[in-house]
């Protein structure tokens, strides 16, 4: 019985902490041919980025008493056409949900309890190496932003773009209502923004529209985007760049940014749009301009600035291997606050990191609006050196005085109070 293996091996993938074992549990489960056809289709199903199901699962109650030979190929198959026809997009919402539940009802609750999360995307087992063992699925790549230094070689003209602060987001608006998707950074589908949506297929077709969307502050544009129930039409898309919606998908890219902006800004100031609008940006001819548009971007509020070359293509910040890279066609520029914060605590790393430093745990008071307050939060940005050098160290360095970097102060849901970017600089040994 096979779905029972692999759903029981992922039960104890889920209960144990040690990466180490939970590998282990899976290298033990795909060496056999069967259940490793059956755990790539999982891999494939939950981590596809461009795979949308339109709606959520949960288990059903139900009374029947399975029997020992339970038909567990025929199941799988019956499970492989509800994804389907999810992922067609032609079922959606209360009806999507009506046939998860029909077929959830023949189902044991132990299997229930695993096609929920794989409908939901989401295993939440604390480990998604799949890629160790099978190919890569389709991943989902917008262009990123590496910090500005100064001494930084620029291609003047710049563009010069206010950093909101929000939620990076892809609204791709197909030839027809199944290819319509609204994606985050990660790829993952992003709630409440139907009415975003909407307006933009009145003046767009075949694009993707790439912005930061934005409530009235980052926890309630947090809170929106990532709601199932909660309805929040306050929220808006601030755009600043567009691509071909076939280019996207195929992360292609033809025309230079000048151009894609001068389509997007045309569209956008044309219509009657209420809640998409443009990101204005200033042209910098040099270094003062620049640094003088920066300023006053500072002073209007905002977190920053991004400097964009006019004449680059979008980049997807990938290489061949699908792994992570920044061009430096665009760069962020934003100020970074130094404070000196006690070591109060460590948290092993994952993946590489296992066995040596992930994160350091610090507590102090920092200044917000003005006031002191206290905050906690875990800082990264050590070099693998230092990881290993004060793992091996952290009773000695518990109590001790570390320098971090950070680009503003939270507050959490509790009211307490957290840091945004908290990046390490050094070890205080002089406090």
């Amino acid at each position: 019985m096979i779905l029972k293996t692999i759903f029981q091996t992922f039960d104890k993938v889920a209960a144990t902490s040690s990466t180490t074992e939970k590998t282990k549990l899976m290298q033990e489960l795909v060496s056999d041919p069967e259940a490793a056809k059956i755990v790539e289709r999982i891999y494939q199903m939950v981590y596809d980025q461009f795979t949308l199901y339109w709606t959520t699962a949960k288990p059903v109650k139900n009374d029947f008493n399975y029997p020992h030979d339970l038909d567990e190929q025929a199941l799988w198959r019956v499970f492989e056409k509800l994804i389907q026809t999810l992922a067609s997009g032609k079922v959606r919402g209360n009806v999507g949900k009506g046939m998860i539940e029909e077929f959830m009802s023949y189902c044991p609750i132990s299997y229930q309890h695993w096609f929920s999360k794989i409908i939901n995307r989401d295993l939440r087992m604390g480990w998604h190496q799949f890629d160790k063992f099978f190919p890569r699925v389709r991943t989902f790549n917008v262009q990123l932003c590496p910090e500005y230094t100064p001494g930084m070689k620029l291609n003047f003209p710049v563009l010069v773009e206010p950093k909101l602060d929000g939620v990076r987001s892809v609204i791709a608006v197909g030839g027809k209502e199944s290819e319509d998707k609204i994606l985050g950074r990660s790829g993952k589908s992003l709630s409440n923004c139907d009415h975003i949506l909407d307006e933009l297929k009145t003046i767009f077709c075949n694009e993707a529209i790439d912005g930061e969307l934005k409530s009235k502050d980052f926890n309630s544009t947090i809170s929106a985007t990532s709601s199932e129930t909660k309805s929040v039409g306050g929220t808006c898309l601030y755009a600043f760049d567009i691509v071909y919606y076939d280019e996207f998908f195929k992360e292609e890219c033809t025309e230079t940014l000048k151009a894609r902006r001068e389509r997007l800004h045309k569209a956008i100031k044309s219509s009657s749009c209420r809640f998409v609008k443009i990101v204005e940006g200033v042209v910098a001819n040099n270094e003062q301009e620049l640094h003088a548009a920066y300023q006053r971007f500072l002073d209007e509020g905002y977190e920053g600035a991004v400097i964009k070359d006019l004449n680059s293509l979008y980049d997807y910040s990938v290489d061949e291997r699908g792994k992570e890279k920044r061009s430096n066609a665009w760069l962020k520029l934003k100020p970074a606050y130094p404070a000196d914060l006690e070591i109060i605590g460590f948290k092993e790393g994952l993946g590489k990191y296992q066995g040596v430093l992930g994160a350091i745990l610090v507590r102090g008071k920092v200044k917000k609006n003005g006031e002191d307050v206290t905050v906690e939060a875990y800082v990264g940005g050590m070099t693998d050196k230092m990881r290993k050098d004060i793992w091996s160290r952290r009773s000695e360095l518990l109590g001790s005085i570390v320098e971090v970097k950070y680009g503003d102060v939270t507050t959490n849901a509790d009211g307490t109070y957290s840091l945004r970017f908290p990046r390490f600089v050094r070890l205080r040994s002089d406090r």
